[in-house]
């Protein structure tokens, strides 16, 4: 989970309007925080997660375990999609990993699935065009000019070490990708909301991903859901 540490008392909501005016959304305000049981949810101990000053996105961040124990916890602050790694129960964590590389330059609302020991796919929307996905440069959202969102994979089989990015589907939308939630303007710059599933099947080791777009071959549609299962 992110929270906002606001001293005069704004929600994420607040912060989140504040950013379309120009403030950061929560800033050095922000923390990534993981609640971990091991008593099956009747206690928890929150641990927090260093993510430095980055500047966080609204809903950034979701977490997954492999069969060893592993925690992933991914997130992104608009601009690059990020991986932590804890091999403690997350009560440490690795330095901050960026995950749109090689191929993409940009990725957003990361979501994650492991399996195994050490396989881990994060799929992300990412665009080859570095950048805040909110930055009027990006285009008019459903422009033909603006600028190309995909799914892509970033895939590793050893924990994070190293992964390989993979391209998931066509285009999704195009323009400014908004990430300030309720904020966003009806302009359809949050069409691909921020609804993201992953999931590794224990049977074949595929993975199926379940995502938001507003294109269909290149053109502009309404919002609607859409999947791809890997083969």
């Amino acid at each position: 989970m992110a929270q906002c540490h606001a001293p005069t008392g704004a929600t994420l909501s607040e912060d989140a309007n504040a950013s379309s005016q120009g403030i950061p959304s929560c800033g050095a305000r922000s923390q990534n925080l993981v609640a971990v049981s091991t008593d099956g949810g009747t206690t928890f101990a929150v641990h927090q997660v260093s993510v430095g000053s980055k500047t966080m996105a609204i809903w950034p961040a979701t977490v997954a375990t492999d069969a060893a124990g592993t925690v992933y916890y991914v997130w992104t602050d608009s601009v690059h999609s990020y991986l932590n790694v804890s091999h403690d129960g997350g009560t440490t964590w690795s330095p901050s990993r960026q995950l749109d590389v090689g191929p993409i330059h940009a990725g957003v609302y990361p979501t994650v699935a492991a399996l195994g020991s050490g396989r881990v796919d994060v799929a992300m929307y990412a665009t080859d065009k570095t950048g805040n996905a909110n930055d009027a440069s990006r285009g008019k959202p459903g422009s033909a000019s603006g600028v190309a969102w995909r799914v892509w994979v970033a895939r590793s089989g050893n924990g994070g070490r190293t992964f390989k990015v993979l391209r998931a589907s066509d285009v999704v939308h195009r323009g400014v990708l908004c990430t300030y939630g309720s904020a966003c303007a009806g302009d359809g710059s949050r069409d691909l909301l921020d609804d993201f599933g992953a999931t590794l099947s224990p049977r074949t080791g595929k993975l199926t991903l379940v995502f938001t777009s507003d294109m269909t071959r290149d053109k502009l549609v309404p919002s609607y859901t859409a999947y791809v299962t890997e083969r």
